[in-house]
């Protein structure tokens, strides 16, 4: 399956879940599993870049993996589907099909939850992601976040430095920590470069 063919069924399976749950949101993770989806890791954040705001009327994002993204299907999404099959039963045949197809392999959830799939990082990512982090806590005090949000921010930064510089990191807890800082309000943009690494070499 190519980029290209997991939008399409990605959305149709979207709509379908939409027309007959009566539920707005859906995750990405529900998708995936319900219809053997087997997406790369940066589909999911491509699509929602390509269609949000077309396909997608919003999309709820949370930094624990692309599997808790929350989708929400537009008027001009549905209009699209309603276009590509006939009713309900063509687009339950199709994603049946891609079941089926995916169904005589395992599902390996980590290329597409963006979680990391071993718990380690060489001595090149510690030093970068140590160095990002560094950055970031400087770069706290020009944003335009409020003091207890830049407060809890730097103490998410610097608990997160001080584990990356520890002998054998804990990278979970460092992702839990980094995750936690980036909701905050106001400081998100810190956190970009620093996920985009953190992903990489957790893979």
């Amino acid at each position: 399956m190519d980029y290209d063919d997991f939008a399409e069924r990605f959305l149709a399976a979207l709509y379908l879940e939409t027309e007959t749950t009566g539920n707005s949101y859906h995750t990405a993770g529900e998708l995936i599993e319900k219809y053997g989806f087997n997406p790369r890791s940066n589909w999911i954040d491509r699509i929602a870049d390509d269609w949000e705001g077309s396909y997608f009327r919003d999309i709820s994002k949370v930094l624990n993996g692309y599997d808790g993204w929350g989708f929400r299907i537009s008027a001009a999404g549905a209009r699209k589907v309603e276009t590509d099959f006939v009713d309900l039963d063509e687009i339950r045949k199709a994603l049946n099909n891609n079941a089926d197809a995916a169904s005589s392999g395992t599902v390996d959830s980590a290329k597409w939850t963006g979680l990391p799939i071993r718990q380690t990082l060489d001595e090149t990512a510690k030093v970068e992601l140590s160095n990002l982090l560094a950055k970031a806590e400087l770069e706290l005090d020009v944003l335009g976040a409020g003091n207890s949000e830049k407060a809890m921010a730097r103490a998410y930064i610097v608990a997160a430095k001080a584990l990356a510089d520890a002998p054998d990191p804990p990278v979970d807890i460092i992702w839990e920590l980094i995750g936690r800082a980036n909701n905050l309000a106001g400081v998100a943009s810190l956190f970009v470069s620093i996920i985009a690494l953190f992903q990489t070499v957790a893979h």
